[in-house]
């Protein structure tokens, strides 16, 4: 019952932000409810890798390697921006760096119940939105 609750926050943080496009809403949605329901932003991250290494494989990427070489790949390849443009879902690297930020977020610590660090300066719910925009539309 608890992970239904914590999907439908997951969902009210997103809820009435537009992202271009029509599915990238949901996949950031789900990310943040997979977060929300493990707890930990490492255990998400290699969730997302698994859909695009296999079961087997995604413990042996480097996953900063792997968000390295997406982004050099994105700067240099305009096809690849072609493919990110006709995908019926974002990039898991850009899915990955948008979960990052949700997870340096004021609103991630205030759903989870967690205190707020001390010693950095998390994102306001309008810039978190700003940024995940940034990073999610193609």
């Amino acid at each position: 019952m608890r992970h239904a609750w914590l999907y439908w926050r997951a969902a009210q943080s997103h809820r009435g932000r537009a992202v271009d496009g029509l599915v990238a809403p949901f996949q950031v949605t789900a990310d943040r409810a997979g977060l929300l329901c493990c707890g930990d932003i490492a255990v998400a991250e290699r969730a997302l890798l698994r859909l695009v290494t296999g079961l087997a494989d995604a413990d042996r990427v480097d996953l900063e390697d792997y968000l390295r070489k997406s982004r050099s790949s994105e700067e240099f390849h305009s096809l690849g921006m072609m493919n990110e443009l006709l995908a019926s879902h974002p990039a898991i690297s850009r899915r990955i760096e948008a979960l990052r930020l949700f997870a340096h977020s004021e609103i991630y610590y205030d759903l989870t119940g967690r205190p707020h660090p001390e010693d950095q300066l998390l994102l306001t719910r309008e810039e978190l939105d700003r940024r995940v925009n940034e990073i999610v539309k193609p």
